[in-house]
């Protein structure tokens, strides 16, 4: 009817760790940027971080009218992180509650639960936790995110999957096929990567890459996409073509580590590390292959971005084989030699086949951004029906 007001829902997402530039943040921007504002107002909560955290992700947000909150993580206080999130929904009243925090998210949605939070979503982004537990702590953590898998789906009223296997993962096969599961998929705006030979030639001036192959890689500096075993394999493919460069894109807990071995590989002249960047459509463009040889992903959207962009791809068995929407993507084990992964992406790098970017068949294959945000409104509105 004419002049009827729309009802504005409030939706809080809440993620366990400070606002980086990484694949979870991404996925959380790109809903915050797309989504109907006359519909929705997304808020945020961050755990670990100050009130004086000024990085690009918050001011973004913040200038775009979402109020940004910050909780104690629980080693730090149980009791000082559960207030903190009791105040936050006992001022804020919202009517949504988005975990994008796999099996971490079970403490928040039983607060959210008790507060009276009506819609609670559980958002699975993995296909594993904590794999390289092998301090006590680590253990003893491990265990515990084990303990809040089992219970989350006592606390969580919906769940959302980025794949098919980081659905089965957290929740199960019974919860998958259940009406209040949804598959979001970790999608793009398909037009920003399409392959441009102007933004090519610029970075890879830019860069001083004119004269090399490039190999990428894009993902968080951290245990999981197993760097070390990453650079080995580089190591032996520069030793077989002096002509190779990598890129390293990304920022982790891991930098020094890997700065360090780099340097053990002689590697110093031919790794770039950029750390976080804002410009990874555009460096996809100056490099000639992708490289993922991750322990565990949910559905990677740095992937993604690469088919778009028209590269290659070489990732581990590991990576869901939904991540292959172009058919460019081959997948090994990491059982593998070095040798074998080496072989492959220097056949690949040598193969000659004209770059074209696959943008209709990533459209539809569902990974378009703004028709996905869409079905995710109307997950939303079905939720608060309930």
């Amino acid at each position: 009817m004419k002049g009827e007001s729309v009802l504005l829902n409030k939706v809080l997402f809440a993620f366990g760790g400070t606002p980086k530039l990484g694949g979870t943040e991404a996925v959380m921007m790109n809903i915050f940027q797309n989504i109907d504002k006359s519909k929705f107002k997304i808020d945020f909560l961050f755990y670990g971080v100050k009130e004086d955290d000024h990085s690009k992700f918050t001011i973004d947000v913040k200038n775009n009218g979402a109020d940004v909150f910050y909780v104690p993580v629980l080693r730090e206080g149980i009791i000082a992180n559960h207030k903190a999130i009791r105040d936050i929904l006992r001022n804020n009243h919202y009517d949504i509650i988005h975990a994008h925090m796999d099996a971490s998210s079970t403490d928040l949605l039983r607060i959210a639960k008790e507060m009276g939070v009506k819609v609670r979503i559980a958002h699975s982004h993995n296909t594993a936790h904590l794999q390289n537990a092998s301090s006590i702590k680590d253990r003893i953590h491990k265990i515990y995110l084990d303990f809040t898998k089992m219970m989350l789906p006592k606390y969580a009223t919906h769940f959302i999957g980025c794949s098919d296997a980081a659905g089965l993962w957290l929740f199960g096969e019974k919860i998958c096929s259940q009406n209040n599961y949804f598959i979001f998929k970790n999608a793009i705006d398909v037009s920003k990567y399409e392959y441009n030979i102007d933004i090519r030639n610029k970075i890879r001036r830019d860069y001083n890459l004119q004269n090399f192959k490039v190999i990428c890689n894009i993902g968080r500096l951290s245990y999981q996409k197993n760097h070390p075993f990453l650079l080995s394999v580089f190591k032996e493919v520069h030793i077989r073509d002096e002509n190779t460069r990598l890129i390293l894109i990304g920022e982790g807990e891991d930098r020094e580590k890997i700065e360090s071995l780099i340097h053990e590989l002689s590697l110093d002249e031919s790794v770039i590390m950029t750390g976080n960047v804002l410009n990874v459509n555009e460096i996809l463009q100056g490099v000639d292959l992708f490289f993922m040889p991750s322990f565990y992903e949910g559905l990677s959207i740095a992937i993604v971005e690469a088919q778009a962009s028209g590269l290659k791809c070489i990732a581990s068995d590991t990576v869901t084989s939904q991540t292959n929407i172009s058919g460019n993507v081959k997948f090994l084990s990491l059982e593998a030699s070095v040798d074998k992964w080496a072989e492959t992406i220097i056949s690949e790098l040598n193969s000659g086949e004209e770059r074209i970017s696959p943008i209709k068949r990533i459209r539809d294959s569902g990974f378009d951004m703004i028709s996905n945000i869409k079905n995710l409104e109307v997950f939303y509105n079905n939720a608060l029906k309930l």
